[in-house]
């Protein structure tokens, strides 16, 4: 049984009977609904940590694309642990991820990591 007290970054990190240990069937699997309030997205990646920067101002405004002048390893990192990864690399001279469609919503950016 795990039973975690809400402020763990890592399912690990709660406190468990005994990982590995378990009389439960995967008919008592546990599921989560995450919060879908994260305004930065990967499109168009072969894995989940891979694509196309998506940005979304507002809940109510449109998904698009972030233009990559300027785009550095600094850049990629940012969104990278935004998104609940440790790092990243600048993979903006990629065309695998596709093309976004509409108005790019930043341009330029420039973070410092």
């Amino acid at each position: 049984e795990v039973a975690c007290l809400g402020n763990e970054n890592n399912l690990g990190d709660c406190p468990a009977n005994s990982w590995g240990s378990s009389d439960c069937s995967h008919k008592e699997d546990a599921g989560v609904i995450c919060e879908a309030k994260n305004p930065v997205r990967l499109v168009g990646g072969q894995v989940p940590w891979e694509g196309r920067v998506d940005v979304r101002p507002g809940e109510r405004s449109e998904w698009r694309a972030v233009c990559n002048t300027g785009w550095t390893e600094a850049d990629a990192g940012v969104v990278c642990r935004q998104l609940g990864y440790p790092g990243g690399e600048n993979a903006a001279g990629q065309t695998g991820f596709g093309e976004g469609t509409g108005r790019t919503w930043r341009g330029d950016v420039s973070c410092r990591g």
